[in-house]
């Protein structure tokens, strides 16, 4: 007697297009949050590298007595000394405070010797915590074919508060007395907020408290091209104030930054000037930015943040007083 086994059925073309089709809608569904989970774990790390740079500012802060200057020369000086010209800004100065003592040794020497800061051999090297991993420019190391003046090396997202002001306002000098020829001043820089040009603020000097002043946030680093250089988050180029902001109007802004050099994306808009310079916080994250207050806390900040009290918060005095919650 023999028995004949029954035969395998084999799934139909319309049975096959059902299973790809509910695949198809399981990964629609579950992608968003995989995606929306990646990005909370990243905006969780930006915080915590925004508080360990507040960790060192405050070393900082303990052994010198106040907090470092924005930049340690002009913003626009067209002669002069290259320590002048080409100012470090406050970021190579906390290495030392971030676990970072052997480059900032091998910094001194180019300070010492008043080079340019755009060519210290360390330009080049990367700070981890200074790199925000949601947005997928960071960790940009500048360098031009060509013009050694925008090979300034490694680009941050991490910028301090210069105040809620313009950085230059292109000001002209009035003489009452007329002994002086009038003026435009592409040095005056205002200074309002905690980090400016050759700034020396300690944090008795904040009317408002530590808890209602903002003492630095997030920017977003814009790739180069082979033509063109941005300089946002360029930290060995003090010269532009590239690494401070302006709490002049909210986070992420559609107003475009302006600067001397620099190049417009998506969320990170520029027109290219010297007058009435001004940086804004960007961020990669949906809907705000991280920022850090001068007591060292964080806290998210949305970009529907009620302009006068984000300008308030970017002041050592005058703020409205209102409690951050909400931001």
């Amino acid at each position: 007697m023999s028995w004949k086994g029954k035969s395998r059925r084999a799934f139909t073309l319309v049975e096959l297009l059902v299973v790809i089709a509910i695949i198809g809608v399981l990964v629609a569904l579950l992608l968003p949050a995989v995606q929306q989970a990646r990005e909370a774990a990243a905006r969780s790390q930006c915080a915590n590298n925004l508080k360990q740079l507040g960790v060192a500012l405050h070393n900082y802060h303990d052994s010198h007595r106040v907090m470092p200057p924005g930049t340690t020369g002009l913003v626009n000086a067209g002669s002069g000394p290259d320590t002048t010209r080409f100012p470090i800004t406050w970021m190579p100065m906390v290495l030392p405070f971030m676990d970072q003592q052997p480059i900032w040794d091998r910094i001194v020497p180019d300070i010492q010797s008043g080079r340019r800061s755009h060519r210290f051999d360390q330009r080049k090297q990367v700070i981890s915590g200074l790199v925000c991993p949601s947005d997928p420019n960071g960790g940009k190391v500048s360098a031009h074919p060509s013009d050694e003046y925008y090979d300034h090396g490694f680009c941050g997202n991490y910028t301090l508060s210069y105040g809620s002001k313009t950085l230059t306002p292109d000001a002209v000098i009035n003489d009452p007395d007329d002994t002086l020829d009038d003026q435009t001043d592409h040095n005056a820089v205002n200074r309002d907020g905690m980090f400016y040009s050759r700034s020396s603020i300690g944090l008795d000097d904040l009317e408002d408290g530590t808890t209602k002043t903002i003492m630095g946030s997030e920017l977003l680093v814009v790739p180069n091209q082979t033509s063109s250089v941005d300089l946002r988050g360029a930290y060995y180029f003090g010269r532009r104030g590239s690494a401070i902001f302006s709490t002049m109007n909210p986070p992420n802004s559609p107003v475009a930054d302006r600067m001397s050099s620099c190049l417009s994306m998506p969320g990170a808009p520029c027109t290219i000037g010297t007058d009435s310079m001004i940086f804004h916080a960007r961020s990669a994250h949906p809907g705000g930015v991280n920022a850090m207050m001068a007591d060292g806390s964080t806290t998210f900040i949305s970009n529907s943040v009620d302009t006068h009290i984000y300008r308030g918060l970017g002041t050592r005095s005058a703020s409205p007083g209102e409690p951050l919650q909400g931001l």
